[in-house]
């Protein structure tokens, strides 16, 4: 994850300070505190941000990161298996290594000896664990770290001030977020760019992230936010060949929207802890946009139900008309079957703005209607990201269609997927426009009354009698009107073949010598097989 030097944060000039602070090699280094490292050497560049006692066998939930850890040894665990899950939990907390009192020393205190799991554990994290003299009062260590950082704790905490500083200069000279977030840069060491969950730029006039982040790393971060203030952890893989990266979770109406990424400028960046300071102020800035995107939300709908209300009344539009500005030049509809109990449906809107497609949408009862842009993604993309987003719902999905495509027809395919999904007991459908028979553009109810209108009489004659005139006729006409082929194909005389045909005729009032005749039989032959295979209409 290197950063590349022609990046726009590389512009901002040398405003952040080195802060540096006391690392577990700079505390093994102090002879007269008799401190050794036995374990985690890889780790042993981290810096120290406080010093502190714990005895608990799993500290972790009272710990910020970037503390060392001292124990007489009494909270480690005595069994190999947990011992190793004991270091696992500092790891993820954050601390900054492990200083334990050495046994030989320390009267009155018989802790678990350290196994070899212990050992190997520290190594593979890598965990740095210091073995401190039973000569070294573990108060003589914390007073050294605390006066060690002394200096850089004042410059930081000076840091912090000047990070609300600037947001104050930038309020009273009505900047934009631009200019926000590129001062806040400067301030505090870190390039900084605000992502959705779906690894797409949250605002707009932002620039894009200069290294990349994924999507699971992104999730992982949000689920790994518990409501604490800790010092946020860099991402794994990143530090060791370059900058470190961090993710800090942006939260608007108390639901997490994003992250900020932080990208150290230096190799000894900037308070980590100084990132929650600069996501809070993000956080404000994504609140408006939140705002502004349910207000956009309601509009959207109003319009995109109004244009419906008035294309069923005879007044067509096009597509891409429900949206208020410029349309996107690739469209699909969706139809969504939507039970009591989905919630989704209120933060749909805000699902599709993370993975970066625009849209409108609406709702009458039980369905809700949405049209997205595919422009720049694939039409099961969208899908995956609805079906994720509605896992109680049965969606539709029409072809891509452009923006001059008619409303209504996008609509009925959407229609016709979902009465598929529906019939299948599938969670979503798709309707590929290449397949469908022009005279699909039908709506339900006209097929249904031209099946009725054309096979009614011939189908109630067969429940009635439990015969089988139309499978004669489907047989007749698929053997174009061969009586020889189909008597053979049923297994009658040909004889029978002629008085069934005869009966077809009467019931149907229609003639089987007549090519407009057979055209209307057979069209309503599909459109029954058609509705058959599609399930019943709930539309």
């Amino acid at each position: 994850m290197a950063v590349g030097s022609g990046s726009w944060f590389a512009s901002l000039g040398d405003e952040a300070k080195d802060l540096r602070m006391l690392t577990v090699q700079d505390l093994t280094e102090f002879t007269e505190l008799h401190c050794t490292l036995i374990a985690g050497e890889g780790g042993a560049g981290r810096p120290i941000r406080w010093a502190h006692q714990n005895e608990m066998e799993d500290p972790a939930p009272w710990l910020n990161g970037g503390e060392l850890l001292m124990t007489t040894g009494l909270g480690i665990p005595p069994t190999p298996e947990r011992q190793a899950k004991y270091l696992e939990r500092l790891a993820r907390a954050g601390v900054a290594g492990l200083a334990v009192g050495d046994p030989i020393h320390l009267t009155g205190v018989d802790p678990p000896p350290l196994t070899q799991a212990f050992f190997d554990a520290a190594n593979e994290l890598p965990l740095p664990i210091v073995m401190v003299s039973g000569r070294t009062p573990f108060i003589a260590i914390a007073q050294r770290v605390a006066a060690a950082n002394r200096d850089t704790l004042h410059q930081r905490l000076a840091t912090h001030l000047r990070v609300y500083e600037t947001l104050d200069a930038v309020a009273r000279s009505d900047s934009d977020l631009l200019q926000l977030v590129t001062r806040l840069s400067r301030v505090s060491g870190y390039e900084l760019s605000v992502l959705t969950p779906g690894g797409k730029p949250l605002f707009e006039e932002l620039p894009p992230c200069s290294t990349p982040v994924e999507p699971a790393q992104i999730e992982a971060a949000l689920a790994d936010g518990d409501g604490m203030m800790r010092a946020p952890r860099p991402l794994p893989g990143t530090g060791e060949d370059g900058p470190r990266v961090f993710l800090v979770p942006v939260l608007a109406r108390l639901q997490s929207i994003g992250v900020l990424v932080a990208i150290a400028r230096e190799a000894d960046e900037g308070d980590p802890l100084i990132l929650h300071h600069i996501a809070t102020i993000i956080s404000l800035m994504a609140a408006g946009l939140v705002q502004a995107r349910e207000q956009q939300r309601r509009e959207g709908g109003e319009l995109f139900g109004r244009l419906l209300h008035e294309a069923e009344g005879d007044r067509p539009h096009a597509l891409g008309d429900v949206f208020a500005g410029e349309a996107p030049e690739c469209l699909a509809f969706a139809v969504i079957a939507l039970p009591e109990q989905e919630a989704g449906w209120t933060q749909i809107h805000q699902r599709l703005h993370e993975h970066g497609l625009p849209h409108v949408l609406t709702r009458r009862a039980d369905r809700g209607s949405l049209v997205v842009a595919v422009e720049n993604t694939e039409l099961k993309d969208v899908g995956a990201v609805l079906t994720a987003s509605l896992p109680g719902s049965t969606i539709g999905l029409s072809s891509v269609l452009p923006p001059s495509a008619d409303l209504l027809v996008a609509r009925r395919e959407a229609r016709w997927a979902l009465r598929s999904a529906l019939s299948r007991r599938q969670r979503i459908a798709y309707r590929e426009r290449a397949d469908n028979p022009q005279w699909l553009t039908l709506e339900t109810s006209g097929l249904e009354l031209m099946v009725d209108d054309i096979l009614g009489p011939i189908v109630e004659h067969d429940e009635r009698t439990n015969g089988e005139l139309l499978h004669t006729l489907i047989l007749f006409l698929e053997e174009n009107r061969s009586w020889k082929v189909t008597s053979e194909r049923l297994f009658i005389h040909r004889q029978t073949l002629i008085h069934r045909v005869k009966r077809i005729e009467e019931l149907s009032g229609r003639r089987l010598d007549s090519t407009e005749d057979v055209c209307d039989l057979w069209l309503a032959i599909k459109a029954r097989q058609t509705l058959a295979a599609s399930g019943p209409d709930d539309s």
